[in-house]
C-alpha cells in the first residue's frame, strides 16, 4: 500500500503512573494493542475501563489512539505494545 503510515509504541507503565495516553498527538489508524505481561485497563476520553488480558491481540478500526488510555495495578512495570497503520490519500478521514 503505496503512501502508508506506520505507528509503533511500547509502553511501559506501573500504576504510580495512573492512566496513560496510547498517543500524545491525534492519530486516527487501524491499530493492534497487545498487553504482554499483565493484564491492564483501558478507556476511552475517560469513560467506563475494560480489562485487556495480557499475551492477547486486540483490534480497533479508525480509532484516535490519543483518546484512548491504558493503565495497571501492577506494583512493576508491565508492557503493552501498539502497532498502527493509517493509509494516507483522500480516502482516510
Amino acid at each position: 500500500m503505496a503512501g502508508a503510515n506506520v505507528y509503533l509504541n511500547r509502553i511501559s507503565i506501573t500504576s504510580i503512573n495512573g492512566w496513560v495516553k496510547l498517543a500524545n498527538s491525534r492519530m486516527i489508524c487501524d491499530a493492534q494493542i497487545q498487553p504482554l505481561s499483565s493484564t491492564f485497563s483501558i478507556r476511552w476520553n475517560g469513560g467506563t475501563s475494560i480489562a485487556l488480558n495480557a499475551n492477547t491481540v486486540y483490534y480497533f478500526k479508525r480509532v484516535d489512539l490519543s483518546e484512548l488510555e491504558v493503565s495497571t495495578t501492577s506494583g512493576t512495570a508491565v508492557v503493552c505494545l501498539v502497532i498502527g497503520q493509517a493509509p494516507g490519500g483522500d480516502s482516510w478521514p
